[in-house]
């Protein structure tokens, strides 16, 4: 599954996010920790292709190359901006196990509570575990061990290990879930030949409620609501009754409930 699509950046911006949140957390206790929170979070925290360990010394040469180095005006010998944190998502997925959770495949009718229109559209879900690398480069192993710790602390903590990503469909704005697989998380040493660096590696995995919506399609019968369309529903329904020849209509509101009335 390669990213593009709005829900796949929907749940990557989502958790963009979360890494901003564990940003402002972060406790200065080395020097060079303290750089790296004032340094502003789209200079510390960055995003990379895929899952990177295997290229994480290509990822380190082009950080140095983007970087190397603004605060000192590109003197020879000026250092490049560490530590930092690269994260990647990973480009497969599979399904996550069914004890925490299940996909829908079978299509729901659903009306968004908030929709003006009240339009009737089909739901359906799949349930992923994605997986996610963040790798801690610094110059020195304190400094690195500490965002590493501060990052999984951040994860096992309610505010980080579940979270919601958004899903925005005929102008209205879904929730879908999002929670982390395991708490049991660690920092790795990375088996990488780089003089005078600390490397570590962090892999978790997310369990995601992915959102497929369906409209009718072009030529499909619809409910003549402003695009898009959904599908058409029962607004009134009339009955009588054989035995007693009672005979009762009713219909829809503009909010969705039934009147019922009894005509003589």
């Amino acid at each position: 599954m390669a990213w593009g699509t709005s829900v796949e950046l929907a749940v990557k911006l989502a958790i963009g996010q979360q890494m901003g949140k564990f940003y402002q957390q972060i406790s200065a206790d080395t020097p060079l920790v303290q750089e790296f929170t004032n340094r502003g979070l789209a200079k510390s925290i960055v995003w990379v292709p895929a899952r990177m360990i295997d290229s994480v010394e290509a990822m380190l040469t082009e950080w140095r190359a983007n970087h190397n180095n603004s605060n000192n005006n590109n003197k020879p010998g000026s250092s490049p901006m560490l530590p930092v944190m690269m994260v990647a998502l990973a480009r497969e997925f599979e399904s996550a196990d069914p004890q925490w959770g299940r996909a829908v495949s079978e299509a729901l009718p659903f009306i968004h509570a908030e929709d003006p229109y009240a339009r009737l559209y089909k739901l359906r879900t799949t349930f992923e575990a994605q997986r996610m690398q963040v790798v801690v480069i610094a110059p020195e192993p304190h400094s690195a061990r500490s965002l590493a710790s501060q990052f999984v602390l951040f994860c096992q903590s309610h505010l980080g290990r579940s979270f919601t990503h958004q899903k925005e469909h005929a102008g209205c704005k879904l929730d879908f879930p999002v929670q982390l697989a395991d708490l049991n998380l660690g920092a790795v040493d990375a088996a990488i030949e780089q003089k005078n660096l600390t490397i570590l590696t962090i892999d978790l995995s997310w369990l995601i409620t992915m959102p497929y919506i369906q409209a009718p399609a072009s030529g499909e019968a619809n409910d003549g609501q402003p695009a898009p369309a959904g599908y058409p529903v029962v607004q009134q329904v009339a009955a009588r009754n054989s035995a007693s020849g009672v005979r009762s209509d009713s219909a829809m509101d503009e909010n969705g409930r039934a009147n019922t009335e009894y005509p003589l």
